[in-house]
This record gives C-alpha cells, sequence and structure tokens, in this order.
C-alpha cells in the first residue's frame, strides 16, 4: 500500500503538466489513473487490514490456548488463591487490552502513511472545487449504513460469544477439584479450547465487518478526485483557475492522513497491553508445586498400609492446616476423622489425592512417597468426594461417568438403583436430564448423592468422603449409609462428619483438633475416655455403647497397630 501511496504525486506532476500545457486529454487520462490508483489502494489496504487482524487474533488465540493449557495443571493452591473471576480475566480483559495493542501497534503504520482529509483547508483554497470534489460523499451514508447494522450484528455475535466463553471458564475453575480428580484436563481442553477457536472467528467476523468501511470511503474519495480533475480541466479550458490553486487544492487532497490523536493514544494502548502480557506470562512460567515425579512407579494392587507420617501443612496465608499429623490406615477398614470446624480434618484428605502436598513430612503407601505415583493413576486409584460438590452443566448420566468415561449407560442405571438415587425417576429425561451450572438445577442432597455415585463408579481401592452427606435429609441418609455399609466391605473407607451417629459403625476413629491427632480408638473406647470427643458424643446425646457397633467383616490383617499412637486392632 505504500508503494501505491507514493503513486500519487507522479499521477500529481502528470495532471499539473497536462493542466499547464490545457491538454484536453485531461478529461480522461488522469480520472481513468486516478480511479485505478485508488481501486488498487482500497484492495490493498482491504487485505491488509484483514491480515493484520488474522495475525493479531491467532496471536492471541495462541497466548490463550498456553495459558489454558498451563492453568489446567497448575496445583489447586495456585488456583484457589484468587477467584475464578479473575483467571477469567486472563482470558478476557487482559487478552483483549493485549489484542488492542496488537492493533494499534500495527495500524500505527497505516496511520503514518494514510491520508487526511483537509476539508477546511480545501474549502479555503477553492470553494467550487471543495463543493464538486465532496459531492459524492453523501452518497455514503446508505452503504455505510448497511456495514454499520453488519458491524452491529456481529458485535452481538462476539459478545455473545464471550458471555458463553466467560460462563464455561468461570465453570471450569469452580469445579478444578473435579477436574483433578477425575483427570478431566484433556477433555476440558478440547471443550474449552473449542469455545476458544469459536471466539476467536466471532472476533474476526467483526473485523471483517469493520474492514469494508475504510476501502469503501477510499474508493468514494477516488471517484470524488477524479470528479475534481474533471471539473478542474473543465474550468481550465474555459480559462478558469489558476495553476497555482489547483496545485495546492490536489496536495492539500492527498496529503490528508488519519487523526492524529490515534497516534497520540498509541502509546497508553501499548502499555495496557503490555501489563496484560506480563499478567499471563507470569501465571504461564510459574512452577506447577503438585507435579508427577520423573520416574512415577506403578501402583501396588494391595497397598497394605496408607500412613501419614509427621505432616505438616500451611497455607498460603500463613495458617498452618496440620502440625505434624500421624496416622496409619489399614487397607481395607473404615476409619472415621471427627473434629470440630477448622481441626484440619478437609487438609488431611485433601493430601490423599494429592490434592496439595504437604509442606513437611510425607504420606506413604505400600511404604513409598505418594509423590513417587503419577497423579493421574494415584487420583483413579483414590474416590474423593468433598464437601462441595457442584456439578457439571452436563446430563447426570455424563456427570456419574466423569470419572469413568467408558462406563456403559447400563452400569451406570445398576449404579443408581442399588443406591436408591429414585430423584432421577422423577426428571422426565431420567439420566440425560441437565444439571444446569454448577448443578443448578438439583438440590444440595440430590447433588451429593450424584458425586458419591461419581465417585463409586470407578471402584476406587480408598474411598474418602469428605462431610459427603451433610445435605441430605435423614431417610436419605439412613439409605446412604445402609448401601454404603455394603458397599465398603472389604474395602478402604475414610469418612469425615460431624454427624457423629453416621461414623458409629467405624472400626476406629481418629480425633483431631488444630491440626493434631489428640485421640485415636474404637468409637465404644473414646466414648468412655474425658477427652474431645465423649465431649462432643455428649452433645449430641451418644452415651452409650448401643450407639457403637462396629460394622461386621474381615479386616487385613497385616498390622495389629493402626496408629502411630499405638491404638491397636483387637
Amino acid at each position: 500500500m505504500a508503494c501505491l501511496m507514493a503513486a500519487y504525486p507522479l499521477v500529481i506532476r502528470k495532471a499539473v503538466d497536462m493542466f499547464a500545457r490545457k491538454d484536453p486529454r485531461i478529461l480522461y487520462q488522469i480520472p481513468i489513473l486516478v480511479v485505478i490508483l485508488t481501486g488498487l489502494k482500497a484492495l490493498s489496504q482491504y487485505a491488509q487490514t484483514l491480515l493484520l487482524q488474522r495475525l493479531s487474533l491467532d496471536t492471541i488465540q495462541n497466548l490463550q490456548h498456553r495459558l489454558l493449557k498451563s492453568l489446567l495443571h497448575k496445583d489447586i493452591a495456585t488456583i484457589e488463591a484468587f477467584p475464578p473471576s479473575e483467571w477469567t480475566s486472563r482470558f478476557t480483559t487482559e487478552a483483549m487490552a493485549i489484542r488492542e495493542a496488537l492493533t494499534r501497534a500495527t495500524n500505527a503504520v497505516g496511520d503514518i502513511t494514510t491520508v487526511l482529509g483537509l476539508g477546511i483547508c480545501m474549502m479555503w483554497l477553492d470553494w467550487e472545487l471543495a463543493i464538486v470534489a465532496l459531492i459524492l460523499y453523501p452518497l455514503t451514508v446508505l452503504p455505510v449504513r448497511n456495514v454499520g447494522k453488519k458491524v452491529k450484528a456481529s458485535a452481538r455475535e462476539m459478545q455473545r460469544q464471550t458471555a458463553k466463553m466467560i460462563a464455561r471458564l468461570t465453570e471450569n475453575f469452580a469445579l478444578v477439584r473435579p477436574v483433578r480428580l477425575h483427570n478431566m484436563e484433556k477433555m476440558q481442553y478440547q471443550t474449552l479450547g473449542g469455545e476458544l477457536n469459536q471466539l476467536r472467528d466471532a472476533h474476526f467476523a467483526m473485523a471483517r465487518n469493520k474492514a469494508k468501511l475504510d476501502p469503501l470511503l477510499e474508493v468514494i474519495a477516488g471517484a470524488s478526485v477524479a470528479i475534481a480533475f474533471g471539473f478542474a480541466g473543465w474550468r481550465s479550458a474555459m480559462g478558469g483557475a489558476s495553476l497555482g490553486d489547483f496545485t495546492a487544492f490536489i496536495a492539500a487532497l492527498f496529503a490528508a492522513s488519519r487523526p492524529m490523536r490515534s497516534l497520540a493514544s498509541l502509546n497508553a494502548a501499548l502499555q495496557e497491553g503490555a501489563a496484560g502480557l506480563s499478567h499471563i506470562f507470569k501465571v504461564i512460567d510459574a512452577p506447577i508445586l503438585v507435579a508427577d515425579s520423573d520416574a512415577p512407579v506403578a501402583l501396588p494392587r494391595h497397598f497394605s498400609i496408607l500412613a501419614f507420617e509427621n505432616v505438616s501443612y500451611q497455607y498460603e496465608d500463613g495458617r498452618w492446616g496440620l502440625k505434624d499429623f500421624s496416622l496409619k490406615i489399614k487397607e481395607g477398614s473404615f476409619l472415621a476423622i471427627v473434629g470440630e470446624s477448622g481441626a484440619g480434618k478437609s487438609t488431611a484428605l485433601s493430601l490423599i489425592p494429592r490434592l496439595h502436598d504437604p509442606s513437611s513430612g510425607r504420606l506413604l503407601l505400600a511404604g513409598r512417597d505418594l509423590k513417587d505415583f503419577a497423579l493421574k493413576e494415584l487420583r483413579s486409584f483414590v474416590g474423593y468426594v468433598g464437601q462441595e460438590t457442584p456439578l457439571f452443566n452436563m446430563s447426570l448420566l455424563d456427570n456419574i461417568r466423569i470419572s469413568r468415561p467408558e462406563a456403559s449407560k447400563e452400569e451406570v442405571e445398576s449404579l443408581c438403583k442399588k443406591m436408591d438415587l429414585n430423584f432421577i425417576q422423577k426428571f422426565p429425561e431420567g439420566l440425560e436430564t441437565f444439571a444446569g451450572t454448577r448443578g443448578e438445577f438439583l438440590s444440595g442432597g440430590e447433588r451429593q448423592r450424584i458425586a458419591i455415585a461419581r465417585a463409586l463408579l470407578r471402584q476406587p481401592a480408598i474411598l474418602v468422603l469428605d462431610e459427603a452427606m451433610s445435605a441430605l435429609d435423614a431417610n436419605s441418609e439412613a439409605k446412604m449409609e445402609k448401601f454404603l455399609r455394603h458397599y465398603r466391605k472389604g474395602k478402604t473407607t475414610i469418612m469425615v462428619s460431624h454427624r457423629l451417629t453416621s461414623l458409629s459403625h467405624a472400626h476406629f476413629m481418629a480425633v483431631m483438633q488444630e491440626g493434631r491427632l489428640v485421640q485415636s480408638g474404637k468409637p465404644r473406647d473414646l466414648i468412655r475416655e474425658q477427652g474431645l470427643y465423649a465431649e462432643m458424643a455428649s452433645k449430641q446425646g451418644l452415651t452409650s455403647d448401643q450407639n457403637f457397633l462396629p460394622e461386621k467383616g474381615n479386616i487385613p490383617n497385616v498390622s495389629k497397630t493402626c496408629f502411630l499412637c499405638q491404638t491397636h486392632f483387637d
């Protein structure tokens, strides 16, 4: 386009020479040259605009994909350090600031070489010629209006895609725990990657419509110049207008460029883009704290003992979740963990599937540090249901199958029947019913039962339930407890609940306070001790031995010591 701009002075020189000689060919030669030149310039400007926009959008898309892939593998502590909306802004606000900076930077070259219409100057030099030159501009109202409608429509589509993308990203980061626990990183990357592609296409559609405006105006301007030349030539033949006025007018017409305020605001846009780029690469380049070892080992089919060995965990804000916590859990046993809110129960459980890693100490499975095992295998080995059980905006069937995508619908239906999830049949579409964003179409208890079904479908070696039935009514909880008593025979179950009646059948119980293990033993023994557990049981009316009947079943005779505090199985 710069070469075409350089051709304008040649046309002006030829026109002045012909004008001076009063050559009658100026009536058709110069207008034809101008139309051809401006037509080529319009096409090249359109192509250049699309090329630069596509380059800018592809750059942003690549950056967003890198950020998405990085965040899907970042550790939980990093993700939970900020609200989901702040992570979403990395893909929207900051990415768009970078895009704006790229667009402005590339357009700055065009701003420098593009002609700025000096209307006032033209009117001052020759108002008659200026009126003739501008007579076609009112004709641009209709096409500009039509293009404006297209731009408005594409802007709405872009806003819709942006809102859809923000909602999907917000859901992803709000549900980061189940994504990690069920090894959904690849699935989420593919799903969200497709959304990002649609968002890019929506932006490009708007850019394509916007790009039509400048070439349209350029063609009109060229036609106006052609008419001006013809009119000036006619006046020259009639003896009117001086050569100097005509040359000055043409020089002013071609010397116009885009408003300087665009260049004046360029630095601010570049700085805003640079800040956004810095924030994004700070996330991408940050190390992953919870990651696979360089040479992970295979998980054993039987692990004998799962042990917390002098484990401490400190949060980013300096609070201690666990302090020198030690505990041994036998394979096949049912362990209950109790304690007041904030005692560190959930923190301890989150270390088993390595949602976090200890600040000090270690967790051992069959004598090996959990860090020795591949994260994907470990999280498939553990069925974890946390306190919060939001669901994905997909069918109940797909929500349950997250833990084992290859499971058939018949398997899921059979499991739901065994668990007595009869509420599913109340929906007209049954298992095909969509749960809504974060499971908003279901009650808290229904979400919890779906989450438990999801964990059990995997048939995990270790089942971890952290207040997983807190939202269930008494009848539903009784049915679930009955099912779980049958299910966990011979399986390792670790359960946290504030309802001590739910834990009365546990083989052993660990009592926590301020991140430490303060009591451990059989429930019927702990109720007789004058300690924290007896105090908690008393508040809930549990004072009789008849409330504490351990589940029947064979517990593997691996070791008589269950806890490091020397509590024994009898």
